[in-house]
C-alpha cells in the first residue's frame, strides 16, 4: 500500500469510528435495554438495574466500541476470522489464546472460518462479507461502514 493510500485508509477509519460507531453503540444500548426489560418481565421480576449500569461503565463502552472499529471500520478485516488467506489469521489466534477460554473459542472459530472459505481464499467484496445481503450492506455502508467483517447486521 502506498503512502497516499495509506493515509485515506487512516481518514475513513477515522471517520468510521466518529460517525458510524456511535450510532452503533446507541443503537446496541437500546436493543440491550429491551433484552434485559423482557427478560424480567418474563421474570416476573423489575428491570435488571445493574445491566443499565454495566452498560455505562468505561471499560463496557471501550469494548464495545472496539467490537465496532473491528467490525465495521476495519479495511480487509484484518485480525479477524474473516481475513483473506489459507492460513488462520496469527493475531487473532494469539489473542484468544490468551483469553479464559480461549482455545474452546479459537476451535470454534477456526470450523466456522473453515466451513466459511471451504476452497476459497476470500469469502469479503469490497470489504464485506458476502454472506451479508446487499441491502444491508448498502444500508451499513450509507450509514458509514467501511467494512462488514460479521456475519449479523443489527436492523
Amino acid at each position: 500500500m502506498n503512502k497516499m493510500n495509506k493515509i485515506n485508509t487512516t481518514k475513513k477509519v477515522e471517520h468510521c469510528k466518529k460517525t458510524f460507531c456511535p450510532k452503533m453503540l446507541l443503537q446496541q444500548k437500546k436493543t440491550l435495554k429491551k433484552i434485559g426489560n423482557t427478560f424480567a418481565k418474563a421474570f416476573k421480576g423489575k428491570p435488571l438495574k445493574g445491566m443499565n449500569s454495566m452498560l455505562n461503565t468505561p471499560k463496557m463502552r471501550k469494548k464495545m466500541l472496539d467490537s465496532c472499529v473491528k467490525g465495521y471500520c476495519n479495511p480487509s478485516c484484518k485480525n479477524t476470522m474473516f481475513e483473506a488467506g489459507k492460513e488462520f489469521p496469527k493475531a487473532l489466534e494469539k489473542k484468544l489464546k490468551g483469553q479464559k477460554r480461549g482455545n474452546d473459542v479459537l476451535n470454534i472459530i477456526k470450523k466456522m472460518r473453515k466451513s466459511m472459505f471451504g476452497n476459497k481464499n476470500t469469502v469479503l467484496k469490497n470489504d464485506f462479507y458476502n454472506g451479508i445481503s446487499k441491502k444491508n450492506t448498502n444500508r451499513l455502508k450509507k450509514d458509514g461502514a467501511i467494512s462488514g467483517c460479521t456475519m449479523m447486521v443489527m436492523k
